[in-house]
């Protein structure tokens, strides 16, 4: 079904029976599987061998982002190491559609965010006793839990710094009455809306 006659003729020629797989959702969600548990297997290989033991030698970064399409928000955990042969790496260890449940943030998302960082760190093998540091933006409970829950010491995220250093500089709030620097704001304005016109 879906299928071109000419496509089903081409491909009984060309492709012998042993390599014709049947397609459907079984068999991807198997070929997921195993394509993410070998990706894993190797990545916690190559932490390992790039470790220092007894070293905290390991930077984390953790950032939630919303969707401005859907208002959908994510969370996202990476990791920062150099190798033994010093290069910088840097591995996405997940993210997730972040929506505690009711139930679950009633002392707000601070514990399932804690919950959801140990859960990950270990799936790899890893502690938060395997970090020096941690570089986040400056949202207040993502450096509250990088400093006050995970004990780990902070810095700015140079990005995000250097965003916040932007709004700041031109005054950038959506109230122009409360900002720092109304002249810039205006000018900002007056240019967005000439170039969406």
């Amino acid at each position: 079904m879906g299928e071109w006659e000419e496509s089903r003729i081409l491909r009984a020629i060309v492709t012998k029976d042993s390599f014709q797989a049947v397609v459907n959702r079984r068999t991807i969600t198997h070929a997921v599987i195993e394509l993410y548990v070998s990706a894993k297997r190797e990545l916690i290989r190559f932490i390992i061998d790039n470790r220092i033991p007894g070293v905290k030698c390991l930077v984390m970064v953790a950032d939630f982002w919303k969707a401005k399409s859907s208002g959908t928000k994510f969370l996202g955990l990476r990791l920062y190491f150099v190798t033994a042969d010093f290069k910088l790496v840097s591995v996405l260890l997940g993210t997730r559609h972040f929506q505690p449940l009711y139930g679950e943030r009633d002392g707000g998302i601070r514990g399932p965010f804690k919950r959801w960082i140990i859960q990950i760190l270990a799936d790899f093998g890893l502690t938060v006793a395997d970090f020096f540091g941690s570089t986040t933006d400056g949202g207040p409970d993502v450096q509250h839990m990088m400093t006050s829950n995970l004990m780990l010491s902070w810095e700015w995220c140079m990005p995000h710094l250097t965003n916040a250093a932007t709004k700041a500089a031109f005054g950038m709030t959506s109230n122009v009455a409360k900002s720092k620097n109304p002249e810039m704001l205006q000018l900002l304005k007056k240019v967005t809306r000439t170039v969406y016109q």
